[in-house]
């Protein structure tokens, strides 16, 4: 199993200090955290951590059994921790909701919502490093085949086991790569008396939820023990292909089980909030207990509907197998820096600013009504002036929401973009090299230098970004005079030095390695190689396939259908206020009328009550904020399930790309509908009545 641990932060002490009786706490641990230099990451992590000694709760009868989670989980904090933050974060969740009962009219969903939010905050804590797990092990399924590329790619160089887990180590990506760190330290410090002991392990580990995964490790680590090269060789092709099947079949059994969470998902975020909004203002004249109606709206549609939605959207995605793809762009000369938007001849513009500008410039008409009227613009119910009901309609706080929408989604938006399209260059160079691979190898199968079949293979792929590589390393080659390796690698003049990609840089490390031993094993390396990468790249594009559908769907429901349908809300409870406070209005003029004495007894009795009504302003603050967290989370979803929840880039991105242009598309429809349609609506009623 994992090392034992349990890391505490000790009165001032670093990070790193530990409590030396603590039976959880391993010599190997220890050395395996200051070697590899394991810090708390996450704010989960952190704020466990942050629970000194004394305040502890002790739990014994639960602390071995959850270790083991948080071991798996690679977690560094303790047990004893995460019990005490648990608890804790409960009784401060029961105090709000208490507070928030007390403070508000009795209603039966406001109790339900407050007898569940410290139950969500409890369960929160203890269900996350299972969560951790889940996403973790969907991780390992989708860098499966990348972790069995890098060890097949050694051993066909050096049939060494030790050799191979090493290189896979220090370029596959966690949590693969720590696994692998993980049984090297076995090794080393003679846990296991082997790699191929430690390397059955955990293969017999990783056995009940990545079968494939498991059976391609097996195969890995007996291909050391084959008499021949060939049946090595077989073998580790063998692997390479358990590994790449096993994580095709996850994601279309993922793809296939899509239905219900997204229909679920639709039903949560669109269908339920749209019933329950189209019926608010009409329930705040009739309910006997108005006053708790706007609260109560606010808290659940803007406090605990996101966080349940929240909760299934994730649950959802940790069932996704991560993408394996492994670009670093943090050493991109071309990039501006985080926070920076780079135009060509104006240099890095800062986006804190230009954003705070804009939510200042959008939000200028909010505030200046809000100043004026003491804030009175975002009270739930209208003002009465002259015994008759008045109020403000959405348009009053609709800038305040764009400016919050479209500031936000421009920052995340302009930040990521030019990174994405850095790592789609890349990916693109990676397509084009898996094919280029073929062709050198061909080349080199006809007896030719590593150097010669770089220049022929360059005149043959003119006009690629392959053929770009192979002309500057043979210009290295032939007017620097750099061995070819240096002319490949050089930090300053190398012509890796533009091409940010790890699997390239690998390969070809593999393939000068192999070619000291003639151009003909460096023309089998190269062609096996070759056949490996665009087996990866198919399966890439099959998962790609798979998920088209439900991609598509809910992009369309975050770029097009929920700000749509908010902004009809928005619009048609506009109407209806409008209506009853005209109908009011021209009931209180005709009330001296013998004729309408009856009319007016229903609008001023207890159970016709328009000064209880919503105003637009304020519902249009619930409703947008609503719509500000629906946007970000199926955003979120969107980009979850095109790229996994671990790429934080094409997330980032398209939450800002959704937040910018759903706000704007909500805004439109809220201006237009409320112009338009609310006008003509109190007319009517002003000539009928």
């Amino acid at each position: 199993m994992y090392p034992n641990y349990s890391p505490r932060p000790g009165g001032g002490a670093s990070l790193g200090a530990f409590t030396p009786s603590d039976p959880f706490t391993s010599h190997f641990y220890k050395s395996y955290r200051a070697e590899e230099k394991v810090l708390p990451a996450s704010f989960y992590e952190k704020f466990c951590m942050s629970v000194p000694k004394w305040a502890e709760i002790p739990l014994p009868f639960l602390r071995k059994q959850f270790s083991s989670v948080l071991r798996e989980a690679l977690l560094v904090c303790s047990p004893g921790q995460v019990f005490t933050v648990s608890f804790y974060c409960f009784l401060l969740a029961m105090m709000v909701a208490v507070f928030v009962l007390t403070s508000l009219p009795y209603t039966p969903i406001l109790l339900g919502v407050a007898v569940v939010f410290p139950l969500i905050v409890l369960v929160g804590f203890y269900v996350y490093p299972f969560l951790k797990i889940k996403m973790d092990r969907m991780a390992v399924v989708g860098e499966a085949p990348l972790a069995i590329l890098y060890l097949v790619i050694s051993l066909r160089v050096s049939p060494s086991l030790e050799k191979a887990v090493s290189y896979a180590s220090k370029n596959v990506p966690e949590p693969i790569g720590r696994e692998f760190k993980f049984l090297m330290w076995d090794v080393e410090l003679k846990t296991k008396n082997s790699m191929q002991e430690a390397m059955f392990a955990y293969s017999a580990r990783v056995k009940k939820w990545a079968p494939g995964y498991s059976d391609a490790l097996y195969l890995v680590t007996n291909s050391v023990n084959e008499p021949t090269n060939k049946s090595r060789l077989a073998v580790l092709e063998k692997a390479m292909s358990q590994a790449l099947d096993n994580t095709k079949g996850i994601m279309e059994n993922f793809a296939r089980g899509l239905g219900l969470p997204v229909a679920v998902t639709n039903a949560l975020a669109i269908l339920l909030p749209v019933l329950g909004l189209v019926m608010a203002p009409l329930a705040s004249v009739f309910m006997q207990q108005a006053g708790a109606l706007p609260a109560m709206l606010a808290i659940v549609y803007d406090f605990f509907l996101p966080i349940v939605l929240g909760l299934i959207v994730l649950v959802i995605l940790a069932g996704r197998p991560a993408t394996f793809s492994d670009i670093d762009i943090r050493g991109d000369p071309d990039l501006p820096a985080e926070g920076h938007y780079r135009v060509k001849g104006v240099g890095d513009i800062p986006l804190n600013l230009v954003c705070l500008g804009i939510f200042l410039a959008l939000s200028f008409i909010t505030i200046l009504v809000a100043i004026n009227t003491g804030g009175v613009v975002f009270s739930p119910n209208p003002l009465k002036a002259v015994g008759a009901p008045m109020g403000y309609n959405a348009l009053n706080t609709i800038p305040l929401i764009a400016a919050v929408g479209i500031s936000c989604g421009i920052y995340l938006y302009a930040n990521n973009v030019q990174k994405l399209k850095a790592r789609d260059r890349i990916q693109e160079i990676e397509r084009e090299f898996a094919a280029s691979l073929f062709q050198l190898g061909n080349i080199l199968e006809q007896g030719k230098p590593l150097e010669e079949a770089f220049e022929i293979a360059a005149r043959g792929m003119k006009g690629t970004h392959s053929a770009e590589f192979f002309t500057r390393t043979v210009h290295n080659i032939r007017t620097m005079g750099m061995p070819i390796r240096k002319a490949i690698f050089d930090p300053e003049y190398g012509a890796m030095r533009t091409f940010s990609s790890s699997l390239m840089k690998n390969v070809l490390g593999v393939i000068i390695e192999s070619a000291d031993s003639g151009p003909i094993v460096a023309a089998q390396t190269t062609l096996s190689i070759s056949s490996y990468v665009q087996n990866i790249q198919k399966v890439q594009e099959k998962i790609a396939d798979n998920l088209a559908d439900s991609i598509t769907a809910m992009k369309f429901q975050s770029a097009v259908l929920v700000p749509l349908i908010s902004a009809v809300i928005v619009g048609l409870t506009q109407m209806v206020t409008n209506i009853l406070l005209a109908m009011s209005r021209n009931v209180s003029d005709l009330m001296s009328s013998s004729t309408n004495v009856g009319l007016y007894s229903v609008f001023s009795s207890s159970l016709f009550n328009i000064g209880n009504v919503m105003q637009g302003s304020y519902l249009q603050m619930v409703v947008g904020y609503y719509t500000l967290v629906l946007l970000t989370t199926l955003g979120f979803f969107t980009a979850g399930l095109a790229y996994g929840v671990h790429d934080r880039i094409a997330i980032q991105m398209n939450v800002g790309q959704s937040l910018a242009l759903g706000i704007i598309i909500y805004s439109v429809i809220v201006f237009f509908i409320v112009t338009v349609f609310g006008g003509l609506a109190t007319s009517l009623v002003s000539q009928t009545v």
